[in-house]
């Protein structure tokens, strides 16, 4: 839900979208204009970049959640995402 994760961006903060959404979404106008909210987006990241997220996730102790799989189950991990 686009509108929740814009809830958490700080007035004049930007909310960076990185790579591609799976589904269209849909956003009010008002959730950016009144809070002076800004959205921005990649396809991929720099390595400047990349390595600023990274550093702000150990900073945060934010890590990943993964779960390894065998190859033959790949189709079946993507349809369940």
């Amino acid at each position: 839900d686009i509108a929740a994760l814009l809830n958490c961006v700080a007035l004049d903060g930007t909310l960076c979208l990185v790579g591609v959404a799976p589904d269209q979404f849909q956003l009010h106008a008002f959730n950016l204009i009144v809070p002076r909210r800004n959205i921005a987006g990649s396809l991929i990241g720099g390595i400047k970049e990349t390595q600023e997220m990274l550093d702000f996730c150990a900073k945060h102790d934010i890590t990943a959640s993964i779960k390894l799989i065998h190859p033959k189950e790949l189709n079946h991990a993507m349809a369940n995402m």
